[in-house]
């Protein structure tokens, strides 16, 4: 198969990209949009963006409605892999396309943020501007719903606070 075939096929497995909330608490929310289905192959890995769309960069949205600037932030945004009856079905990583490389974990900053705005996160190792499923070939063959978890957000007004959220919504991913 040719490279522009494989990556046309690897393009139309992605569903249409939806917006996630990851984390919202007291005016503050955190989002990341991924595509929703994302359709594997056993024994085969997908990227958002696709590996051909070298200028977009996956970043999560910070939208403050606290009624008070944020002067900065920073939060770490852990990919669960994705499982059915204690298997891995794929496992899903912060991926770096130069390096060759995923992160389960990745920590975002972003500067001042106005009351009723919003700004990209920054990641603190750059590069890894996409996300990578990938299954093996003695994964199920069932839907699930990655998930995301352990979004630890650290705000900054005029004093500081540390919260925690369980939110856990994501894409459907559908595997066979």
């Amino acid at each position: 198969m040719s490279e522009a075939l494989r990556k046309t096929v690897s393009n139309d497995s992605l569903g249409t990209p939806k917006k996630f909330t990851l984390y919202e608490q007291n005016g503050i929310k955190i989002t990341l949009t991924l595509p929703s289905p994302v359709a594997l192959n056993l024994n085969s890995q997908e990227f958002y963006p696709p590996e051909a769309d070298r200028t977009t960069i996956l970043a999560p949205v910070l939208e403050n409605n606290s009624g008070m600037a944020v002067k900065s932030a920073s939060f770490s945004i852990k990919l669960n892999n994705v499982i059915e009856n204690d298997n891995t079905v794929a496992n899903v990583r912060w991926w770096s396309v130069d390096e060759a490389q995923g992160l389960q974990s990745m920590e975002f900053t972003c500067g001042q943020i106005d009351d009723k705005g919003n700004g990209s996160g920054t990641a603190k190792t750059p590069g890894y501007s996409r996300i990578r499923w990938a299954t093996m070939a003695n994964t199920a063959r069932q839907n699930q719903t990655f998930t995301v978890s352990n979004v630890n957000v650290l705000l900054t007004f005029n004093s500081s606070a540390d919260t925690t959220t369980g939110a856990n919504d994501g894409p459907i991913i559908r595997v066979g």
